[in-house]
């Protein structure tokens, strides 16, 4: 299963939210705040337990570009 969603930290839980609002408990690593492309196993659904497989921090790439000065 393959997701991106933003991931924060809710107490001892790792949380990832997508953006049409599912949320899935996170195990396996330990991420920072932010947006990531998650991929791993759904091992539970009830509620939803991901165990992660990899990630990639997509949080510097949602950010917009620097302007760069014209000379």
């Amino acid at each position: 299963m393959t997701v991106t969603a933003r991931v924060q930290r809710v107490g001892a839980d790792l949380l990832a939210v997508t953006p049409d609002r599912h949320t899935y408990l996170l195990r396996g690593r330990d991420l920072p705040d932010g947006y990531h492309h998650l991929t791993g196993t759904l091992i539970r659904e009830s509620p939803p337990l991901l165990d992660l497989t990899s990630h990639h921090d997509l949080s510097r790439a949602m950010l917009p570009p620097t302007e760069v000065p014209q000379e």
